[in-house]
C-alpha cells in the first residue's frame, strides 16, 4: 500500500430486512470507489440486541486500508447507513449499522467521533470478530497490540455468540433461502459456537 494508507477496523451489523444482503451492500458501497480496500473480514455472528430494538443481530468486524481520514470515514459510513434505509435512533432496528471501532493509532474525543471506539471493549460482537481481524495493530490507547487485550475474552465471548459463517460471507453467493438470511431468528448452526 502506498504511503498514507491507514488500517481501519470497521464493524457492520444488521437486524432488519435481508441481515447479510444489507451486510454485503455497505461493504460494496464503502469500497466502490477505490480509496477504501478490504484486507480481511471476521467470520459471520449471530447476537441479540444490545441497546437496540428488533432481532438478532448478524454482526462481523472488518479490516482495511484508506488514504481518508477517520471524519471522511464516519462521514462515508453514516452516509452509507442512510443509503441502505436506516431511520429514527440508535435505539430502533436497523438495516445497516456500521462502526468505526479504530483508524489507524488515532485517539480523539468529542462530540461527533471517538477513536476508539468507546464501547468496543463492552461488546461480544465486536470483540471476538474483531480479534479474527486485528493481527498485530497498535493499540493507540495500551501501546501494546489489540490482539493482547482482546484474546483473553475470546473463549467467553464464543459463549455468547454463534459463529453462522467463515470469512466467506463477503463473497457466497446470495441465497434468499439461507436461515440466517430470513426476517426469523436462527433455529442453530452446525458452526455453532455455543
Amino acid at each position: 500500500m502506498g504511503s498514507g494508507m491507514s488500517p481501519v477496523l470497521l464493524a457492520l451489523g444488521s437486524n432488519l430486512g435481508p441481515r447479510l444482503q444489507n451486510l454485503r451492500r455497505g461493504l460494496q458501497a464503502l469500497v466502490a470507489d477505490g480509496r477504501v480496500t478490504l484486507e480481511s473480514a471476521s467470520s459471520l455472528y449471530a447476537s441479540d440486541p444490545v441497546d437496540a430494538a428488533g432481532g438478532e443481530f448478524l454482526n462481523a468486524v472488518v479490516r482495511l486500508r484508506t488514504p481518508l481520514s477517520p471524519r471522511e470515514v464516519l462521514a462515508r459510513t453514516r452516509f452509507i447507513e442512510v443509503l441502505l434505509g436506516r431511520r429514527g435512533s440508535r435505539h430502533d432496528a436497523r438495516p445497516l449499522d456500521l462502526d468505526l471501532l479504530y483508524h489507524g493509532d488515532v485517539r480523539c474525543q468529542d462530540p461527533v467521533l471517538t477513536l476508539p471506539h468507546p464501547r468496543l471493549r463492552e461488546r461480544p460482537f465486536v470483540r471476538l470478530p474483531l480479534w479474527e481481524v486485528c493481527g498485530d495493530l497498535p493499540d493507540p490507547e495500551t501501546g501494546g497490540r489489540i490482539r493482547d487485550w482482546v484474546e483473553g475474552l475470546v473463549a467467553r465471548d464464543r459463549l455468547a455468540l454463534r459463529r453462522v459463517q467463515g470469512p466467506d460471507w463477503v463473497s457466497y453467493p446470495d441465497d434468499a433461502s439461507v436461515a440466517y438470511d430470513s426476517a426469523e431468528p436462527m433455529a442453530g448452526s452446525e458452526e455453532c459456537c455455543r
